[in-house]
């Protein structure tokens, strides 16, 4: 199957949605490395590359993909990615992109922890999951530094349970992260990586319906085939912009 074509230069600057999908084969961890770029000015991302890599979500396997992956030319037009995680903050750091972190991650995590249980601690669980999401949903920086304190006051609480600390306490040492598609507009990023996210689906219930595969090679040949099946994916911006 031939290689998918490569952004050229007329696409301008590009943006990265990056992702990943387990895999086991024979009691060994895979990872099947989703990459998807997009024109700024686009609201279509194409998908460049399904990389499937053993071991983890890794800094290493993720700059493995790319070099394998991405062309020289779209590496120097990409200004920004989307992903979840330190891979995506080594990534950003190593490259020199803006890095916007995944608001639905964040968000899926929180609801897990808040729960609809009752308890002493119900009435914190809900409102740090109410504070969180109304900081990721606010436009104004002034806004969103007040929520921010709040935020810290509550799970500086002897009554936040130490999830809630641990999760909250992240968000808000990485909390310019997630604002990145508030502070720089230009760029029509993406609050989440779900365009990504769709296409793990999409593999998902292909390869569900050959009811798994049996060896490497066999995945990675299919892996080909749906990467030539599903070429793009709609990538909207957080922030609709003018041109």
């Amino acid at each position: 199957h031939p290689p998918a074509k490569p952004l050229t230069a007329r696409s301008g600057g590009l943006i990265g949605i990056f992702d990943g999908v387990w895999f086991t084969i024979d009691g060994e961890r895979y990872i099947c490395l989703i990459l998807l770029l997009r024109p700024i000015k686009d609201t279509r991302a194409r998908v460049r590359g399904l990389c499937l890599r053993k071991g983890d979500e890794s800094e290493a396997n993720w700059r493995s993909a790319l070099r394998h992956t991405v062309t020289a030319g779209e590496l120097a037009r990409l200004r920004a990615i989307v992903a979840d995680g330190s891979h995506g903050l080594a990534l950003s750091r190593h490259y020199g992109w803006e890095y916007q972190r995944c608001h639905f991650h964040l968000l899926k995590d929180l609801q897990l922890i808040a729960g609809t249980r009752s308890g002493p601690t119900q009435h914190v669980r809900q409102r740090a999951l109410t504070l969180v999401r109304r900081t990721l949903n606010t436009l104004d920086e002034r806004t969103a530094d007040r929520l921010k304190r709040q935020l810290a006051r509550l799970i500086a609480r002897p009554d936040c349970p130490k999830t809630v600390r641990k999760k909250v306490g992240g968000f808000l040492k990485h909390f310019s992260k997630f604002r990145t598609c508030y502070q720089y507009p230009a760029l029509r990023l993406p609050h989440t990586s779900n365009s990504a996210e769709c296409v793990g689906r999409f593999i998902r219930e292909r390869l569900g319906v050959m009811r798994g595969l049996g060896t490497v090679q066999s995945l990675r040949y299919w892996l080909d085939i749906l990467l030539r099946q599903r070429t793009t994916v709609r990538c909207s911006p957080k922030l609709p912009t003018k041109f």
